[in-house]
């Protein structure tokens, strides 16, 4: 699949896809870059159409993956009074979508126009990421005139979903963490089975495991990236209900072995109409205790520096955080926790807080991910001691984050 994602035009690429549906892990990734190396520049290769090793997909794989999406994302009746704003951020998402909505007799989604169509310069969104400052003002404009119910936003290849919800007098746009134990607690609520499991990457949030855990199914945590969360159950032959990364990548149906933005969108209204998702956000709380998190980020001029950065907080790891010892440092360099090896590090707070630390995988940049947790529920005391976390780090590593 060739796809520039989230990302800036200029950063076209090309996701692979082995034979089980899932996006390759090693050693197959390194065969095909070695094959790549020996083939020599691609300009200089023929290419044939007519090979048999090139097999263009048609309107069945479309017709297939409609089918099996809506036989495993059930959607209430209730479900058809809900006005859904939806942009797919100048990317291909509206089609399908709207193939989704018509076949389970929904409103048809009142479109960002300015957005609608595929155009791979991204004239309203040069950085077309659902969860960059600005990109969904004009689907929130568009919700505000309108009074909609719900805002649905993917990327510009609809494989992620960004979610906004009125809220008193305003609208709010979900967090990552926040949409994903939403999803993770609907799906479990309307699916059964004792083979059941549910996923998230070891950077998103672990509320999910306290959700999972009161609904009796096991929840797995894996490496970042949906190569690795689509496989969670595979070892153990269990069924994966749901997965989810902090970045806007939700899988809510075993039919689809990768993160997918349509039939999530699907899943929201779903869940929409059975609960407004801010009530559902506060039940979960009062049930599970305050998560909170967050994502700080320090962009470099390339690779090699990102991961100089992370190198120089693996040498000498903070001994506290804003005032809370560092109880512990989990280095997965050489793996950790049952997980493959990965260039991740994670810092422990003695208040049950964690730190996480990774150069980006497609971009020159660190992630950091921060967590609170506070069984008292209270969220103003969260943000505050989740601030003072990312304040202090950046203080003691020298780089202005964003």
């Amino acid at each position: 699949m060739v796809t520039a994602s989230h990302n800036p035009a200029p950063d076209n690429g090309y996701k692979v896809y082995d034979a089980t549906g899932s996006q390759i892990v090693p050693p197959d990734d390194a065969e095909i870059a070695a094959g790549i190396d020996a083939a020599g520049p691609a300009a200089s290769i023929p290419y044939d159409p007519a090979s048999p090793r090139i097999e263009p997909l048609g309107r069945e794989a479309v017709e297939e993956y409609l089918a099996d999406v809506l036989g495993s994302v059930p959607v209430p009746a209730a479900a058809r009074d809900l006005k859904v704003v939806y942009t797919p951020l100048h990317g291909v998402g509206l089609g399908v979508l709207r193939e989704l909505w018509e076949r389970v007799g929904l409103r048809d989604p009142v479109v960002v126009v300015e957005q609608a169509e595929p155009d791979p310069d991204f004239p309203t969104a040069p950085f077309p990421n659902p969860e960059e400052p600005g990109v969904l003002d004009l689907a929130l404009d568009l919700a505000r005139r309108r009074r909609a119910d719900l805002v649905l936003a993917n990327d510009p290849d609809a494989d992620r979903l960004a979610v906004a919800v009125p809220d008193g007098r305003d609208w709010r746009v979900l967090t990552g963490d926040e949409l994903g134990v939403l999803l993770g607690d609907h799906v479990l609520a309307t699916t059964a089975g004792d083979d059941r499991v549910v996923a998230r990457s070891v950077v998103s949030s672990s509320m999910l495991d306290r959700v999972a855990a009161a609904h009796g199914v096991p929840a797995r945590v894996t490496l970042p990236g949906f190569k690795w969360v689509s496989r969670a159950g595979d070892a153990d032959g269990r069924r994966l209900v749901f997965g989810y990364e902090e970045a806007l990548g939700y899988g809510v149906t075993p039919v689809v072995r990768d993160k997918d933005g349509l039939s999530a969108a699907l899943g929201v209204v779903a869940l929409a109409a059975r609960e407004h998702l801010t009530d559902a956000l506060a039940r979960l709380t009062a049930a599970h205790g305050v998560h909170v998190s967050g994502q700080w980020s320090v962009r470099f001029a390339d690779a090699d520096a990102a991961a100089a950065f992370v190198a120089n907080v693996r040498a000498r790891p903070p001994r506290e955080l804003a005032g809370t010892p560092v109880s512990g440092v989990r280095d997965h360099r050489d793996g950790a926790a049952g997980l493959p090896p990965a260039d991740l590090l994670a810092l422990e707070l003695a208040d049950g807080g964690q730190v996480l630390v990774r150069p980006s995988g497609t971009e020159p940049k660190v992630k950091c991910y921060f967590e609170v947790v506070r069984a008292d529920g209270d969220e103003r005391r969260a943000r505050e001691r989740l601030d003072a976390l990312r304040r202090s780090f950046a203080a003691q590593f020298g780089a202005s984050g964003g």
